[in-house]
């Protein structure tokens, strides 16, 4: 599936269990069988993630990229006492929590391009053309071909998005 669309899924995926687990409060044996699912698709999620940051970060910028993320999980860990503590208002409220943290989290990295495949940006000129030209809903399996949009140039002819990004940045 790539790297893009295995995050979105498996916080997709998070999100969506965490909201079923809300629902079967009174049949534990469920609710924990539904909630594994949910923990394994949430590491799954984090060990995509740190893969991801540093494939699409330059090397330029990796090292403070990877800092930031670090810095990010651990204010997250400082917080999930809080998220526990909820339970005291309601039984359901950290499974809405982290429900609904898991389906906002499932959006943005849809935006990221895709890093399988590709040569990887080395400096900031560099990611500026990455991804361009990539289709939205395209994933590594559904083949090479299908990867770049196509556009028309000024004859009507249609074109290719260019499969070699860094070429893209001298348009």
């Amino acid at each position: 599936l790539g790297r893009r669309w295995s995050a979105a899924l498996s916080l997709f995926t998070t999100g969506v269990s965490m909201l079923i687990c809300s629902a079967l409060v009174d049949q534990w044996e469920a609710q924990a069988a539904v909630f594994m699912i949910g923990r394994f698709s949430a590491t799954f999620a984090m060990n995509v993630g740190f893969l991801f940051i540093v494939e699409v970060l330059p090397t330029q910028l990796r090292g403070q990229g990877i800092s930031l993320v670090n810095v990010m999980s651990m204010l997250a860990q400082m917080l999930s006492p809080y998220i526990v503590y909820s339970s005291v208002l309601s039984n359901i409220a950290p499974f809405l929590m982290m429900g609904l943290i898991g389906l906002l989290a499932a959006v943005p990295g849809l935006f990221l391009p895709e890093t399988a495949g590709t040569s990887l940006p080395d400096s900031l000129e560099e990611l500026e053309g990455f991804g361009r030209h990539e289709r939205f809903f395209w994933a590594p399996v559904c083949g090479a071909k299908r990867r770049y949009r196509t556009s028309k140039d000024q004859s009507g002819a249609e074109m290719v998005g260019n499969t070699n990004w860094q070429t893209d940045l001298t348009d």
